[in-house]
């Protein structure tokens, strides 16, 4: 039995109905938004969709996660409170900065979302040393 300190070892694409939930729920809110403002929509929608590429699509650690939510939080005031930057500037700055986290991503040795296996085909060894060393 696996110590429960332990995750399961499950690589690749993620999708529960938690993430079903999140999504519905999101998509609701977006249609909701875009009858006040289609920039906040524009917005929830952005922060959503890098809520499942992040989270199930590349699986990224959650210290880059944070990071991106801070700089986006950044974006969004510079944006929409501050009205020092263009929405569509703000959106690309971000988007830039998910590129730069994905790649970034994609080259550790626990790198385990999507094309793990063409990507880092070392995984399973680097799986195996980790629940090792618990």
């Amino acid at each position: 039995m696996p110590s429960p300190d332990i995750p399961r070892y499950a690589p690749g694409f993620r999708f529960s109905w938690t993430d079903a939930v999140v999504l519905v729920v999101g998509a609701v809110l977006i249609t909701w938004l875009a009858r006040f403002s289609s920039e906040l929509a524009v917005m929830a929608a952005f922060v959503i969709g890098h809520f499942f590429l992040f989270c199930n699509v590349f699986r990224i650690g959650r210290k880059p996660e944070l990071v991106w939510a801070g700089a986006f939080i950044a974006l969004a005031a510079l944006s929409l409170g501050l009205e020092w930057l263009e929405l569509r500037v703000a959106l690309g700055l971000a988007l830039g900065l998910s590129i730069l986290l994905i790649l970034r991503e994609t080259r550790l040795p626990r790198y385990h979302g999507i094309f793990w296996q063409r990507v880092n085909p070392r995984l399973p060894e680097w799986w195996r040393e980790q629940k090792g060393q618990r």
